[in-house]
């Protein structure tokens, strides 16, 4: 009776969002620019939604170290996208161009 109480059920130990940081973050560190500055924000975003949700309902923590990666993963990706940002923001203002690709 007692383990009935603290049961939780499966969907609730990795949340959809948990997934979701993860996916986006991983998707966001391989493809920095310009997906990353699309992606990185999402998976922060999913990242900490997941870890308030985890929280609130499973005080183990099942599923954190998925939301985790996600949020450490989205805001590199985002760190990265942004300075490429930059840097191409600098180059066209200061030659009048963009950084060539190849």
């Amino acid at each position: 009776m007692h383990n009935d109480v603290l049961m939780i059920p499966p969907a609730e130990r990795n949340p959809d969002d948990a997934r979701t940081a993860l996916a986006a973050g991983i998707v966001a560190v391989v493809l920095v620019f310009p997906i990353g500055l699309v992606l990185g924000p999402l998976a922060v975003w999913s990242g900490v939604s997941a870890l308030r949700r985890i929280n609130e309902a499973d005080p183990r923590g099942h599923g954190a170290r998925l939301a985790v990666a996600g949020l450490v993963l989205g805001t590199i990706a985002s760190c990265f996208a942004a300075a490429m940002l930059m840097a191409e923001v600098i180059s066209f203002a200061l030659t009048g161009a963009l950084i060539p690709a190849a």
